[in-house]
């Protein structure tokens, strides 16, 4: 079994934050690949795969970050059995053991899964609540007249896992559509779960959220305000 871990690194920040993760993950695993995507220069490091953003998308849309381009490493790591993409400013914790991880990526690969993600929180109860955090995303997609979605997630976007493959690619293809689209109205690129969601229904994925407890302890991030997560 072929697996990678992907992200993506705008800036240095998180392109460097990115590195160290990949060289944390050197030291604790054999068999893995790292894809990260980025728009900055790199120098060669072992088990790691740069790819340059493509030069056509826009790194901001509706005064936010992009976050729609994450689909691109997703997409640029779609020949591996199993995709694991975690956010650039994630670190390997303590926990971490390959051996863990490849019997959690056996156990996925054998299943009818195809993805599987974090935080269920379905569109059509949430479409019609002005509070939402997702608001800004329901006339871009005219949410309010149509139920084909409703019954999508909007995910927790920082820890994705994929099985490879056609369906990954399909996907991806349709989340790109929907990253080009906003693109082009300057449309808010916040809560990228939404597009995640669309697509992997467009897709005909099949999903499962909340299976990451056999990860105990293997990541942790910082968040803005300065507190310490650990997953899973």
């Amino acid at each position: 079994m072929k697996y990678a871990f992907t992200t993506l690194a705008v800036g240095d920040k998180y392109l460097s934050s990115a590195i160290r993760f990949a060289d944390r993950l050197n030291s604790k695993c054999k068999s893995h690949q790292m894809i990260i995507a980025t728009d900055l220069e790199t120098t060669p490091i072992p088990n790691v795969k740069f790819y340059k953003i493509p030069s056509e998308r826009k790194f901001f849309t509706g005064q936010f970050f992009n976050y729609n381009l994450k689909y691109f490493p997703i997409k640029s790591s779609s020949e591996f059995d199993v995709i694991i993409y975690v956010d650039s400013d994630w670190e390997i914790y303590d926990g971490f053991d390959e051996e863990k991880l490849l019997n959690f990526l056996e156990t996925f690969m054998k299943s009818d899964l195809d993805f599987l993600f974090e935080r269920p929180h379905k569109i059509g109860p949430s479409k019609n609540d002005n509070n939402c955090f997702w608001k800004n995303k329901i006339h871009p997609y005219n949410l309010l007249n149509t139920s084909q979605y409703d019954d999508c997630d909007v995910c927790n976007e920082q820890f994705l896992l994929f099985k490879g493959g056609k369906k990954l690619i399909k996907f991806c293809d349709y989340w790109e559509k929907r990253c080009a689209y906003l693109e082009s109205i300057d449309g808010w690129a916040f809560a990228e779960g939404v597009e995640i969601g669309m697509s992997a229904k467009d897709a005909g994925m099949i999903s499962e959220y909340s299976l990451f407890r056999e990860l105990p302890q293997f990541f942790k991030f910082t968040s803005v305000s300065g507190i310490e997560y650990t997953r899973f």
